[in-house]
């Protein structure tokens, strides 16, 4: 599930626009809810949580703000792209710069790209 598909859009119809702050902050809220909710079984309770879920050329900045926000409770299962802005190349950026850095979610970085 991702979090806001195109947060970083907002134009004259439904869209809503967020930080890569504010979507830490939601990532983390969900997953508490997620882990004491009542009403799922233990097995479905481990829904899998993609951030972004924009344009390769908004994901600097956007996930910088997210991990820094983050920490070390990260909450996420991996970052959805959509390819119609930027370059492709942003997922390896991505990898390399993260792949060590979030232990022990070293094989968290998942990328999902999303093309409708």
């Amino acid at each position: 599930m991702t979090i806001q598909n195109e947060p970083l859009l907002e134009i004259n119809y439904p869209s809503c626009a967020m930080t890569g702050t504010q979507e830490a902050k939601i990532a983390k809220a969900i997953k508490a809810e997620l882990a004491k909710s009542t009403v799922l079984k233990d097995n479905e309770k481990e829904v899998k949580l993609w951030a972004f879920d924009h344009n390769f050329d908004g994901a600097d900045k956007f996930m910088a703000d997210f991990f820094k926000e983050a920490g070390d409770q990260l909450n996420i299962d991996g970052i959805a792209f959509h390819p119609y802005g930027g370059n492709a190349s942003t997922m390896g950026s991505f990898y390399d710069r993260y792949k060590d850095q979030h232990n022990p979610f070293q094989d968290f970085l998942n990328f999902y790209l999303i093309d409708f």
